[in-house]
């Protein structure tokens, strides 16, 4: 099964994440898979561009993020620190900070370059399935039944 897709900022590529464990980025128009990505040891959830295409986002049941180097198809980075299968992480404020959930009820945000945790945000009474970020907030969903908007925190903007 196929969980997570998404363009890139061209509009060019499509990447796709399923329970292979693999990320695989596709031209679209031909219908061909033109890389993949291997080094999760579960299904992954979720995944996304950088806003410069240049790297890729992945998240998984391994309890993992990964960063990944576009062109030379590396892993850059393995962000570690939810204690539980990450549902869901995406770049914000231009690709500085990380935002992912989790079956831990919290929503993580880390520095892109050092991976280090920066802010835990809690309020949910159960799983966060997923985060979208504009400008200066941040909204998440979770099996609560809820929808939290949140102000992204300000020392880090």
């Amino acid at each position: 099964a196929v969980f997570s897709c998404g363009f890139s900022q061209s509009g060019r590529h499509v990447v796709s994440a399923a329970d292979d464990k693999k990320l695989k980025v596709w031209d679209w128009k031909e219908g061909q898979d033109i890389a993949s990505f291997s080094g999760h040891n579960a299904t992954v959830w979720s995944v996304a561009f950088s806003p410069d295409d240049k790297y890729l986002l992945s998240a998984s049941m391994d309890h993992e993020i990964k960063l990944w180097d576009v062109n030379t198809r590396k892993e850059i980075r393995t962000i570690k620190g939810h204690p539980s299968p990450i549902h869901h992480a995406t770049f914000a404020k231009d690709g500085k900070y990380i935002v992912s959930c989790a079956r831990d009820w919290c929503i993580m945000i880390w520095e892109t370059e050092t991976g280090e945790l920066k802010e835990t945000l809690s309020g949910h009474h159960s799983t966060v399935y997923h985060t979208a970020v504009y400008q200066d907030l941040l909204v998440s969903c979770s099996l609560d039944d809820t929808l939290k908007v949140w102000q992204f925190p300000k020392h880090l903007t």
